[in-house]
């Protein structure tokens, strides 16, 4: 049985309820003078697809798009290689009398902070620098500019660049 549509009702134009499913009568605006088509949707009336809708599944997609599907696999396993680099590579390593110049650099300022108070309490403070962390960081931050300037900030301690012994 198919209804008929009214013209003040083009988009939708009638749905029933029969035998469990519900069905839907979307009519285009010439479908009534046979210029156009009309359109039938079934579904349950749970909301789950019947036999005749496409149902769109992860697999499915995949099983289609497989290029696209390995370049999205490909991104995601390259950003999760970089975080786990990052979160690796940026694991805190205690400062010493051994750490390079480059390696201070590297250091967070709780880092440079905890390793100055070590040195005032087991070196005591510099020669004329003074015995505030701030002072003993600026000291090595100059040893270490030197060094920098020379090219040989892999080589210099900060110690030596404390001395003046780069």
């Amino acid at each position: 049985m198919t209804p008929r549509c009214r013209s003040a009702v083009r988009a939708a134009c009638a749905s029933w309820v029969a035998s469990g499913l519900r069905w839907s009568l979307l009519a285009d605006r010439n479908a009534e003078r046979g210029a156009g088509s009309s359109i039938v949707v079934m579904m349950d009336t749970s909301g789950s697809a019947t036999e005749d809708v496409d149902v769109w599944t992860v697999r499915r997609l995949v099983a289609r798009h497989k290029p696209a599907a390995i370049a999205a696999v490909a991104l995601v396993a390259l950003t999760l290689v970089t975080i786990a680099v990052s979160l690796v590579g940026s694991a805190a390593v205690a400062v010493s009398d051994a750490t390079t110049c480059s390696q201070w650099g590297s250091a967070t300022q709780d880092q440079q902070t905890a390793y100055a108070r070590l040195y005032i309490r087991e070196h005591g403070p510099p020669r004329g620098v003074g015995s505030q962390p701030v002072s003993v960081i600026g000291a090595i931050n100059n040893g270490c500019m030197q060094a920098y300037a020379n090219d040989i900030s892999d080589n210099v301690t900060v110690a030596q660049a404390i001395s003046g012994n780069s």
